[in-house]
């Protein structure tokens, strides 16, 4: 349990720091394609987290990551 608690608090670790980076990554002016790979990146961390936390937090990463997923597919 302990190793288990470690290692859920490292992925939120570098889950909420790529997540940092994928939207300066949208922020900056990128092309169409670009954007809908940053979109679902961003889709797939929100999924990791939803897989690394529980309660609220794995709700609100749940929801995030489909309106991430819908975003870019609706782009593309």
């Amino acid at each position: 349990r302990a190793y288990r608690a470690v290692a859920a608090e490292e992925i939120r670790t570098l889950c909420y720091a790529a997540l940092q980076d994928i939207s300066l990554l949208l922020a900056a002016r990128s092309s169409l394609e670009a954007r809908v790979l940053y979109l679902k990146m961003r889709g797939d961390y929100y999924r990791y987290l939803t897989e690394a936390t529980a309660g609220e937090e794995a709700c609100d990463a749940m929801r995030l990551g489909a309106e991430a997923f819908d975003t870019a597919h609706g782009l593309a």
